[in-house]
This record gives C-alpha cells, sequence and structure tokens, in this order.
C-alpha cells in the first residue's frame, strides 16, 4: 500500500471519515507528528502557533529592552559630558 493511502485510511479510520478540510499536507504534518484524530491535530497546530506568537513577541520585548538600555547609556553619557 502507499504511504499516502497508508495516511489516509489510518485518519479515515481515527475519525469515522475525513474531514473536509483536510488536505494532502495535513495528512503528512499528522503523519510527523503520529496523530491521526482531526480534533487533536487541529488543536496541535494552534498551540504551536500560538507559541510562534509568544516566541515573537519575547523577541520583540528583548530587542526593545536592548534599545531602551541602549538609550540609557546615551543619556547617561550626555549628563556625564555636561
Amino acid at each position: 500500500m502507499g504511504r499516502v493511502k497508508e495516511l489516509f485510511m489510518q485518519m479515515y479510520y481515527a475519525n469515522d471519515g475525513i474531514p473536509e478540510e483536510a488536505t494532502i499536507a495535513d495528512l503528512q504534518r499528522m503523519q510527523d507528528l503520529k496523530i491521526f484524530e482531526w480534533r487533536e491535530y487541529e488543536r496541535a497546530i494552534k498551540l504551536k502557533e500560538e507559541r510562534l506568537k509568544i516566541d515573537q513577541n519575547n523577541l520583540q520585548v528583548q530587542q526593545d529592552q536592548a534599545e531602551r538600555q541602549s538609550q540609557q547609556k546615551e543619556i547617561i553619557k550626555q549628563y556625564k559630558n555636561k
């Protein structure tokens, strides 16, 4: 049996059918994650997206802090030079 067909069958039996919104890419990601129930897969994808957003926010916070520290150092230098 072909790999895509195996994925299809696993997903079909785990979900009592294939959800209409499922794509071949979804089947592949589900295989990689070893998740075959559609709702569980959707939750995993949403969690991944949320983690990416949190990581991006954390990176932005770090960049903002570095910028503030740089500005503070510049202000201190200017103050000392007066």
